[in-house]
């Protein structure tokens, strides 16, 4: 199983994929690169969902008083969910994948870069209505976001995180 990140700039692609395979390794064994896919984000797009990038902070030693951490996502337009069930299905299955760095070529082929893949452990999937305020995904929530809360669930950990960022922006 393979998870690609598509770089626009592929040279600043390969440049953070080899300082990542000289600071963690080929093989992330302690996971401190953090993939997660949030989806439920858009009630009027259900396939749509966002995958985010970071540090993972529960990796971090204890002592560390303040510290400073950057993230990327990026939302995905799906038109159905085929493409995350079988990502779901495959990682289920092998509790595994490998991290590329891809490019899109002249005639706008997809190109992983096999040879600079990272092996990891942790792939995080997740429904926008379960992110708390002290979740790291909550970095990808937007004001906008109408996010899909299942009827039998009140008090989604969401409601409080949607209204802490509508509170920030009046």
């Amino acid at each position: 199983l393979g998870l690609t990140i598509l770089f626009e700039n592929f040279d600043e692609g390969k440049k953070i994929f080899d300082g990542w395979r000289k600071n963690i390794g080929e093989n992330d064994e302690n996971d401190e690169i953090r993939i997660s896919v949030v989806k439920g984000i858009s009630s009027k797009n259900p396939y749509w969902y966002r995958v985010h990038i970071s540090s993972n902070m529960s990796k971090i030693e204890e002592g560390n008083d303040v510290f400073i951490m950057t993230s990327r996502f990026h939302e995905l337009n799906a038109f159905n969910s085929k493409n995350l069930d079988n990502l779901t299905q495959l990682y289920e299955r092998f509790n595994s994948y490998t991290l590329y760095p891809a490019s899109m070529n002249s005639n706008g082929q997809f190109v992983p870069d096999l040879t600079r893949g990272i092996k990891k452990k942790e792939l995080i999937i997740k429904n926008a209505w379960e992110i708390s305020l002290n979740d790291m995904d909550r970095a990808v929530i937007r004001k906008e976001d109408d996010v899909i809360i299942p009827e039998n669930i009140e008090n989604a950990p969401i409601l409080e995180v949607l209204n802490l960022i509508n509170n920030r922006t009046k």
